[in-house]
This record gives structure tokens, sequence and C-alpha cells, in this order.
């Protein structure tokens, strides 16, 4: 039996001309698993969350925890800990006040809620701020009070919408990682609402990624990098490199196709069932597959393209190389990502470079989602 379960779940605001914010999810998470929920603005992440929190209703459909309907039963009730961007932390109590409300709530004896509290703070690496206000906090330790606080009463799921997001970068890397460190060392159901990519691939076990209200894709990071089942996810996850053109050839197996752009072929892996020859398609690739050359013969890949330098911009471990190329139609630039010894001697803004890369790090996909 999954630990929380959604099935045919529907969510709309407004009975006339309704606004959807959610449609038929189905998805399971299971116990002790880190599933994030990833989508940009508007996509229904966190009216997902909020349902699961019991502060949104859903429209149709049914959630289950553990086997037991919840969708209908109220907030408090669920026994959830629930950690949102904003810290909501009381300005008059102390940090070790802040993080025993909820058990005073459950009315907690209070040697128990004294331990419980030192534990949480100890988790959370706050044990010497407990007398202090959150006025007197950094961002990042006013989050960690917040955490400790939706994991002080033991529950068995935290729910996090964009913990993190008001964090500067180098602060919100490292709470990712104390996230993990937790996670890893409680065993709790997490499950995680961001729209930052490199957040999600950091944190999961399983992302579930949402655009307009439905699941895009869902699977292991890995996967969802290496393997996109569609032009949204392979766009929205990581950097990527993208041609529309028509579908020239399909392989008899499904798992290969070409892709005909202007006048030049693209070959790239394909979903079987997915493509129709003569339909429209859109090749993507990641910039770190591109090989480029001032020779043309060179460059012994599957597919070559030639493209014209707009810049070339240096990373540190990595060099990025902005491409624009020439196709025969409209195409948006591209972008390599090169090592340094990758780099190709007396490269310069404005010359000719032949790309290549090679059939299994492209894939060719259907437009839509």
């Amino acid at each position: 039996m999954s630990f929380i379960t959604f099935q045919g779940i529907r969510k709309a605001y407004g009975t006339v001309n309704p606004v959807v914010a959610v449609e038929n999810l189905d998805l399971t998470i299971d116990a002790g698993e880190f599933m994030t929920l990833l989508g940009p603005s508007g996509s229904g992440k966190t009216t997902t969350l909020m349902m699961l929190a019991g502060f949104e209703q859903p429209t149709s459909g049914a959630i289950l925890f553990e086997g037991r309907h919840i969708e209908t039963l109220p907030a408090y009730a669920r026994n959830m800990g629930v950690v949102f961007q904003s810290y909501s932390l009381f300005p008059h109590m102390t940090v070790a006040q802040n993080v025993a409300f909820p058990l005073e709530m459950r009315k907690t004896p209070r040697a128990e809620i004294r331990t419980r509290v030192s534990a949480a703070l100890s988790k959370v690496r706050l044990e010497r701020h407990a007398d202090r206000r959150p006025v007197q906090l950094s961002g990042g330790e006013q989050q960690r009070v917040a955490l400790a606080r939706a994991l002080v009463f033991e529950p068995r799921l935290v729910l996090m919408d964009e913990p993190l997001s008001a964090l500067d970068k180098n602060l919100r890397e490292e709470l990712q990682l104390e996230i993990r460190r937790l996670h890893r060392e409680l065993g709790v159901t997490m499950v995680f609402v961001t729209h930052d990519q490199s957040e999600a691939m950091t944190l999961s076990d399983r992302i579930t990624v949402f655009n307009r209200g439905r699941i895009a894709q869902l699977g292991k990071p890995s996967s969802l990098y290496d393997a996109p089942e569609n032009a949204f996810v392979a766009g929205f996850i990581g950097d990527n490199n993208r041609a529309d053109g028509d579908v020239a050839q399909i392989s008899e197996d499904g798992n290969s196709a070409t892709l005909r752009c202007g006048h030049t072929s693209l070959h790239g892996r394909a979903h079987p069932g997915k493509l129709g020859s003569g339909r429209s398609g859109i090749l993507c690739v990641r910039p770190e597959a591109l090989i480029l050359s001032t020779e043309t013969e060179n460059v012994k890949r599957d597919s070559t393209l030639v493209a014209r330098i707009i810049d070339i911009i240096h990373q540190g471990d990595h060099w990025r190389i902005q491409l624009a190329p020439d196709l025969g139609t409209p195409s948006p630039n591209w972008m390599a990502k090169c090592q340094p010894g990758q780099v190709p001697a007396g490269l310069q803004i404005g010359m000719n470079v032949t790309v290549g890369f090679d059939q299994k790090d492209a894939w060719v996909l259907e437009p839509g989602i």
C-alpha cells in the first residue's frame, strides 16, 4: 500500500468559467521517500501540496494517507509537519518557545516538551540559540527553527513549500545539504515544492514535474535529465539546445529518429510510439554533449551542423560558447559547455565552427506539454 495516494484529483476555482489549477492528478508517494513537486509558477505544484496539507480541498478526486481518505479532514487533524517560505515564526517568542508551540497545542507534558525541543534544536544545530528571538537570527537560522518546529512532534510526513527560495545562493545550498542529512537520518517522508531545478535534483529521490496543472513527467532525477519524455521537461530540467523540424525517419523499433531541420538532418533517440513520420518534432541536446571544431573533417559524430560563435564566456571550471546554428530555418541560439581541453585553439567571436553530437546524446520529441 502506498503511503500517500492522489486519485483523479481536480482543483478548480470558481464555478462560472472556472480556473483549473490541477487536472486529473494521479500520484503515489512511498514511505520514507523524498518527493519534490517541481514546476514553474502556476503549474499546480503548490496547490497540490496545499491539498495534501489540508489548506485547500480538491474539487473532485481522493487523497489517501496510509489508505485513509483525508480530503475533507481538517489540516490540524492530519498531524503533518509543514515548513513555509515565510518562516511563520512568532516574533514575541524565543526559539525554544517557537519550536515548543506544536507540543503545547497537543498538551504534551512539560518535561517531554523540554526533551523534544532540545533534541529538535540539536538536529538543526541551533542548541545555542534556544533563548534568542527570531529577529536576532539570520534568514537561514530562522528557516532552521521552522524546520525544527515541523519535526519536533515527530510527524511521519513533512511538507515544505519553497522553504529556501528567499535565501541567497550559498545559504540555500548549505541548507539543501542539511535537509538531505535530516531526511537520511530521520527516515521521515518529505514532500518538497520548488521551482528551482537544481534544488530538486540535489534533494530528491523522485521528482514530479508539473506544467499547466498536469504531471509532465515523474521519475528519478537522472531519468528526467537523461531521458526527458517531452520538450517541456527537456527544456525545464537543466540547460538544453533545441531545433524544430519535421520527423523524416523513425527506426523500426521506434527507439531513434531523424529530424529534418531546414537543410540539415539531425539524429536522436526517441520514445517508441510517440512520434509520427512527417509530423512536427523537436530535437533536444545537452550543451555538454556538443563537440566544436574549426575543421569539418575533425568532427566524427552522428550529427553535424555549422554555427557562428556569438560569445565565449569563461565560467571557471568550463567555457560557455554561445552559438547561432545555421539550419536553414529560424532557430534559437545554442550553447556548448566545454572543458578547458575541449575548446579549439584560436576560437573567436564571429567565426564559424562545426558542431557535432552523437545520436545517443540527443532526443527527438513531440511538441506539446
